[in-house]
């Protein structure tokens, strides 16, 4: 697992941002707009971990200022974290449709539970993912993850079940 730190400042936000969103109207029927993107960004306590062509995964963390420039390669999936006191929530989660059905997409979110699981400060990741979202509810389950509860009615055109994984 390759891992690398950075400061949301040391490279620039609108580059990965657009290619973010680029993903994100790929693979969400209601996606996030840049605006809304930016503003988690920019935020403590939101995390965005980013799927580059190589394999690598790079985190920006909000507490830690490296100055080094960087230039990422494609980004070809991301996801954003929000963490809370001792639990996560998983509020996205996509991996560019040219490079779905390579298992990149379980290499991608066991890698961060792992880290996760390391860093032994959260016990539980929190999410939620539409019902007609079968891929999706596959790959949680197959990552250990566990239905708690569905919220009926939660998108328009689908219920939503609320999954949890004991890290």
């Amino acid at each position: 697992m390759n891992f690398t730190f950075l400061h949301s400042q040391a490279i620039k936000m609108h580059k990965i941002l657009s290619q973010i969103f680029e993903i994100e109207n790929l693979c969400f029927e209601k996606p996030y707009t840049l605006n809304q993107l930016q503003s988690l960004w920019e935020k403590p306590f939101y995390c965005f971990y980013l799927l580059l062509e190589n394999r690598t995964i790079f985190s920006f963390e909000h507490d830690y200022t490296n100055e080094k420039q960087i230039t990422l390669k494609p980004i070809i999936g991301y996801s954003v974290f929000l963490e809370s006191i001792d639990e996560l929530e998983l509020l996205r989660f996509a991996i560019h449709p040219s490079y779905q059905n390579q298992g990149l997409g379980t290499w991608f979110l066991s890698s961060i539970i792992d880290m996760y699981k390391t860093k032994g400060i959260f016990k539980k990741i929190f999410l939620e993912v539409s019902e007609k979202n079968q891929i999706a509810i596959r790959l949680y389950e197959n990552l250990g993850f566990r239905l708690v509860a569905k919220r009926k009615n939660y998108y328009e055109s689908s219920h939503a079940l609320i999954m949890y994984l004991e890290l």
